[in-house]
């Protein structure tokens, strides 16, 4: 059999190169599937972006109060640039998130490297590239324009750097040497100045660094190895903070007050958590076992815990702050894409294990490869199907490009933004709604978030007495209520207004809608959209009225008798 093995050694290199390019064909495809998607949100980094390449600074508003109403400062860094060079950031988002999908997958492979023989790694190295790139919130996260792969890029680097550390200190305890020894500084700053720039991508990077630095540093607290990468962590982190503090006034960004602000119960994203948890399912469960394998405990302990503690850390952290959408995913992807170092270990290791039994005949090399490819198809599920199954469509001909009906809403606010930018009024235009993307960043008006987002005054307010004299104090021209239901007449609106399910306008909007109209504002029609119609309130005083109406006519229905 050994004699024979030479033989195959081609054939196996072909079928795992198989393996990936299938996986980066399936990612290609989901791309494919996905390029039409937008998102409001991604609007609103366009804007801080777009503001600071004018020279503007950290402002929502042209001349308006600085205010953090973004949660990732890098992505809207990296954005800059584009509005400076005069490129679509949509485009220059994408660009970056794919090139990031691109960078992670060298550290998976090399946090994969770690955690199993290198007998077991030669044979199985394409199952965490093919997770990763067949999963679809992989490709759905890359064309959504948040910045969110960003985020995951570096979290994945920073385990991939974190599990290096800990098996080499493992393998160095197993062989009677001093284990500080065989981590070099270089390796223990490289890992804290990741952490930081993933922090800077996402807030809760900080927390993810300090769980996993953390227990880097109490194995090693006898050595002084570490001191450099954390000294330098520390002090990037204090000079960051001090400037927020300078910059904003606050170190808690209006963006995290507008997610809690409405939420009640003990438990308020609990249904978020179990949708993501069943869709999920396969990789906890493969996630576990690996865990609980007797093999493991030749492993390093804090590798297992490490994760696990990442996954209960995100899991009590969104599930108190977050009850959004399940299928949204975006706040949950970059936690979720560390689970497949274990599933992959996992797995392959079962893979391994076959082929060794089986030997190097042909005929058990393609069986098990092709059993490989179905096991990880079957453990992603709809994860990976329905990016296909889109894709599928879209090559038939069968769909346009709102292939996902819930986007539709995005598209129609950008045409409502484009219709308002369309008169130029500019900053004397002020509009207040709580989708803070599309319209303010078309229209280029002064944008009033009934949520927040660029008022610390508004995301802060404790009643709706305050918040509501803080609104009305603006005058702003229009203000936008929404409805699920239809409007037959204009009284009936009171009765039928729609709650967002975050933000404090969510617990305050009929008491705004009730100064708005004892202070006169008119009903102006309404402007319908596949997830709910958005009802005009105008101000009687406002200077650009008719313009207003002309401009809006082709496009708002008019108000029922």
């Amino acid at each position: 059999m050994n004699r024979n093995a030479p033989e195959h050694t081609s054939i196996d290199r072909f079928l795992r190169s198989g393996v990936l390019l299938l996986a980066v064909a399936i990612f290609a495809a989901n791309l494919y599937a996905s390029q039409h998607i937008i998102i409001d949100d991604a609007y609103i980094l366009f804007r801080y972006a777009r503001n600071i390449a004018d020279g503007h600074g950290f402002v929502f508003n042209p001349g308006g109060p600085t205010v953090e109403g973004f949660t990732s400062l890098l992505s809207v860094l990296l954005l800059v640039p584009a509005f400076r060079f005069g490129i679509d950031p949509y485009l220059v988002i994408r660009v970056i998130s794919v090139l990031c999908v691109a960078g992670a997958v060298p550290a998976l492979l090399s946090g994969y490297r770690r955690l199993v023989a290198p007998s077991v790694y030669r044979c199985t190295w394409p199952i965490p590239p093919f997770l990763f790139l067949a999963h679809y919130m992989t490709a759905y996260h890359a064309v959504l324009g948040l910045g969110t792969m960003v985020f995951a890029a570096l979290t994945i680097i920073e385990f991939a750097i974190w599990a290096s550390a800990v098996t080499r200190e493992h393998r160095s305890r197993g062989a009677g040497k001093n284990p500080t020894d065989t981590v070099s500084p270089a390796t223990i700053l490289a890992f804290f100045v990741v952490g930081f720039l993933a922090s800077l991508a996402r807030p809760e990077g900080f927390a993810v660094t300090l769980l996993w630095g953390g227990a880097l540093l109490w194995r090693w607290r006898g050595s002084r190895r570490w001191i450099p990468g954390f000294a330098a962590f520390c002090a990037l982190c204090a000079g960051y903070l001090v400037w927020k503090q300078v910059t904003f006034g606050t170190l808690i960004p209006n963006s995290f007050l507008l997610k809690v602000a409405g939420n009640t119960g003990p438990l308020p994203g609990a249904r978020y958590i179990k949708e993501f948890v069943l869709a999920n399912g396969g990789l906890f469960a493969c996630t576990a076992l690996w865990i609980l394998d007797e093999r493991t405990q030749r492993r390093p302990l804090f590798l297992p815990l490490g994760i696990m503690g990442t996954l209960i850390f995100a899991l009590a952290f969104y599930c108190n702050t977050l009850p959004l959408m399940a299928w949204e995913y975006r706040f949950f992807a970059p936690f979720l894409f560390t689970l497949f170092l274990p599933v992959s270990a996992f797995t392959g290791e079962l893979f391994a294990a076959f082929l060794k039994r089986r030997g190097p005949s042909l005929p058990y090399r393609l069986a098990g490869y092709s059993l490989l490819v179905a096991a990880l198809l079957l453990l992603l599920g709809t994860n990976t199907f329905r990016g296909l199954a889109v894709t599928a469509r879209l090559v038939r001909g069968t769909s346009d490009r709102r292939i996902y009906d819930r986007y539709e809403l995005h598209y129609r606010e950008r045409e409502l933004g484009e219709r308002l930018g369309a008169l130029g009024l500019g900053g004397d235009l002020s509009v207040a709604f709580w989708d803070s993307g599309a319209i303010p960043y078309f229209s280029d008006c002064r944008f009033i978030d009934l949520n927040g987002l660029n008022s610390s005054a508004i995301a802060r307010a404790e009643d709706a007495d305050e918040m509501v004299r803080i609104v009305m104090s603006e005058s702003p021209d229009i203000i936008i209520f929404a409805s699920r239901e239809p409007l037959e007449r204009p009284e009936q609106l009171a009765h039928i207004l729609y709650r967002p399910p975050s933000g404090p306008i969510g617990q305050y909007v009929e008491p705004l809608y009730q100064s708005a109209k004892s202070s006169g504002y008119r009903y102006g029609g309404v402007f319908t959209t596949n997830f709910y119609n958005l009802h005009f309130l105008m101000n009687p005083s406002c200077a650009h009225g008719k313009s207003l109406m002309e401009s809006l006519g082709g496009i708002l229905d008019a108000p029922p008798d």
